[in-house]
């Protein structure tokens, strides 16, 4: 999987949370699973620990951890996925015809996706981002 890796300058930070803008905000975001929860904006805000160290106007890198990557796949295809399965095979174990079977599976990934648009910054707070100070500035 590809590793999602921007570069941002700090431009906030307070006790709680740090704001990142991103330099080259939408750049690769179209083939990152990340980037329907992290929403492709141009800020990005972590918590203040995550920053530590570091300062406002101070240009960093910022990486999507592993276990942040592997819960996007696993919202955004795995999820769905195990649901267009279920909505088919509740349809056919129904007697339900294959159209019918296959309408309740997308309908099903609909809700999910639905839920997740609600959710998402719930699951924003949940991504981890790797944030290194950079040399050139």
């Amino acid at each position: 999987m590809k590793e999602a890796v921007h570069i941002a300058t700090i431009v906030k930070m307070d006790s709680a949370s740090a704001t990142l803008r991103l330099l080259d905000a939408g750049e690769g975001c179209d083939s990152c699973a990340l980037s329907m929860l992290c929403g492709k904006s141009e800020t990005v805000t972590v918590p203040a620990s995550e920053a530590t160290g570091l300062k406002v106007g101070d240009r960093v890198t910022l990486k999507a951890g592993s276990r942040s990557r592997f819960l996007a796949m696993t919202l955004l295809l795995g999820a769905p996925l195990a649901l267009l399965i279920a909505g088919l095979a509740i349809g056919s174990a129904s007697g339900l015809s294959d159209g019918a079977s296959a309408l309740i599976g997308a309908g099903l990934c609909g809700l999910w996706y639905s839920a997740l648009y609600f959710m998402k910054n719930t699951i924003r707070r949940t991504i981890k981002f790797e944030i290194s100070h950079t040399n050139d500035q």
